[in-house]
Parts: structure tokens; sequence; C-alpha cells
């Protein structure tokens, strides 16, 4: 194996060894109400698991589907039994499982109006959804009114995110909602990043990531210290040398990876296992299309070179990981901002 792999080899597990382990969430301690008593059971522990799917990207392992499609048929029939009170409850089962499902809190569920007449105002996320009669509402566990009653039933349906509320990292993740399709396709589609570049990204970015609302992808990337393997052509060299695969570092370089024709540059050095003329030269890197590159070197003796290149680390990356470290390297900055 030439020098050029093996220095490649021990650049990338280097880079990638940085990544910070994201912090597992706290478990949840949901507070018990007497409306819906059953579904409680064991939600702290599946929204400790929750959170913690949330934050690592990992979605929905079978336990947990088990345990969601469990707390589904609970809350439809508990729902079922307040037959006096005529409101859609197939519509609420459906929202507040796709809600887990996503990773969003269910809409928020309450009662307004309930001073003045017999009608109380049932609104789910600030829209009226049905008109409910006091005298009915007091019928179910005891309750003094509707509000009471709803309020206790909201509680019960929210306890699986009591977990996320309680970890600053997964209410910033599920406000900025990170795993959207504009985040899919940074991870999949820019160039490849070591957890280097990913921790100088979030550096840069760190303003944006601090905002209460929606944040997208940066529309460019930073590299610091990048490698890449690269054939390069020197005419220099001798015959048989001429040609020859080395390893490229990117000083600094930023890539505008999301315009329509993407570009970018970076500041380079390359080693080329050469005996002819020098190893070592320095030039610069043009990358396009967010996969090729290629670019211009020269050293202190005047020889100069040319090389191309495709994104090969791009072959072994994992997208998955790339966001847990993204996240990783982003708590700081999320957590400085509550």
């Amino acid at each position: 194996m030439s020098k050029v792999l093996i220095t490649l080899m021990i650049l990338i597990g280097f880079t990638h060894s940085t990544a910070a382990q994201e912090s597992a969430c706290e478990i949840g301690t949901a507070k018990k109400q007497d409306v819906f008593e059953n579904m409680y059971s064991g939600i702290n522990g599946f929204s400790k698991k929750l959170c913690d799917s949330m934050i690592d990207g990992s979605g929905f392992d079978e336990q947990m589907t088990m345990y969601l499609q469990d707390w589904k048929n609970k809350l439809t029939l508990n729902l079922e039994a307040l037959d006096a009170l005529k409101f859609d409850k197939d519509y609420l089962v459906t929202s507040s499982t796709n809600a887990l499902l996503s990773f969003k809190q269910p809409t928020q569920l309450k009662v307004t109006n309930v001073r003045n007449g017999p009608v109380a105002d049932l609104q789910l996320g600030g829209k009226s959804i049905a008109k409910l009669n006091k005298v009915d509402c007091k019928k179910y566990f005891q309750k003094k009114n509707c509000k009471q009653l709803f309020d206790d039933i909201n509680q019960a349906i929210i306890s699986p995110f009591d977990a996320i509320q309680k970890n600053t990292l997964a209410k910033r993740i599920s406000a900025h909602e990170f795993k959207n399709k504009a985040w899919t396709n940074y991870f999949t589609n820019s160039r490849s990043q070591t957890s280097l570049d990913i921790f100088v990204n979030t550096l840069y970015y760190r303003n944006e990531l601090k905002k209460e609302t929606y944040v997208g992808p940066p529309d460019k990337q930073y590299f610091f210290i990048h490698p890449s393997l690269i054939m390069h052509y020197s005419k220099n060299a001798a015959k048989g040398e001429r040609m020859q695969e080395a390893l490229a570092i990117e000083w600094f370089g930023v890539n505008y990876w999301n315009r329509p024709t993407p570009i970018g540059w970076s500041i380079i050095s390359t080693y080329a296992d050469r005996a002819s003329v020098k190893s070592v030269s320095h030039g610069i890197m043009v990358h396009v299309n967010n996969n090729y590159s290629f670019g211009f070197t020269t050293n202190s003796d005047k020889e100069h070179g040319i090389f191309v290149t495709f994104d090969l680390l791009k072959l072994f990356e994992d997208t998955k990981s790339n966001y847990k470290s993204y996240v990783s390297s982003a708590k700081d900055y999320l957590i400085q901002s509550d």
C-alpha cells in the first residue's frame, strides 16, 4: 500500500474520531392525572426513548412502534368512552399519533368560554372543533367543568413528550425540524464533510442556530484540513511518475453546494510520492457540482502540476452519523441561546 493511501486512511480516521457523542436525554417524569390514567403506564421510559431517537435520528424501533400502537388503542378507547361529548374523536387520535411519529408535540387541546352560559368551546391548536355542554363534562371523572376535564386529557396526550420538554437540545431540534427534506438534501447532496468540517460549519452557523424560528441548512460549506485522494499530473516528473496518485489537504475552502450549478474552491497542498521532482506542492482546487474537483499546483522549483478527482469520501460517508455529529457540535450553541 502506498504512503499516500496510508496517510489518507490515518487522516480520515482522525477526523471522524473527533465527533462529539450526543448526550442522552433525561428520563421523563410525566405528572400523572386521574383522567386516562392507563395511558401513563411505561410513559417515562417511552418518553426518554422518543427524545433519544429525535436527537440521534434513529427513528422508531420495533419496541417503540409496539408501544405507540398500544398507546393509540388506549387513547381511542378512552375517547370513545366520552360518549356524551360530541367532538371528532377519530381526528384527535389520528393527529396525536401522527405528531408522535413525526417527533412533533401534539397540537394543544383546550377549552375556552367556560364561565358564561351552558356551552364551552373545545379548541385544537386554537381552532374550534366542538361545542360542549358543561353539564355533560361534569359526568366524567368528577370534574367541575369542561376546562379541567380537557386540560387533563391534553396532559395525557402530550405526556410522551415530557423528556423532550426537559431537554434543551431536543426541544430546539423539534422546533427547527432538522430532519426535514432541506436538511436531508444538505447531508445527501453536498460535499462530504469530516467531523472537523462539521464543527467549523456549526461554529460559523451558530447565530442562525440560536433562532427560535425554523432554520434551514446553510447555503455554503466551509472546509478545514480536509483530505482528498487525487490523480496528480506533473510534466516535469520522469516517465512513469508523471501521473501519480496523491494526497491533497484543503487547508481552507468553501463550497456553494446549493446553487443551480454548485461551485467552490480551496487552498491546498498536495503530496505525491515521486523521486524525480519534489513531492510537496501547493495550489488551488476548484469544486464543481459537489462531486468533482480539479486544480493546479506548483512548488519552489516552479514545477507545475494539474489534477482531477471526485469525492471519494462521499462513498464512505454515513449520512445519519453526520446528522448526529452536526447536532452534537451544535449543542452548546443551542443551549446557550435559551
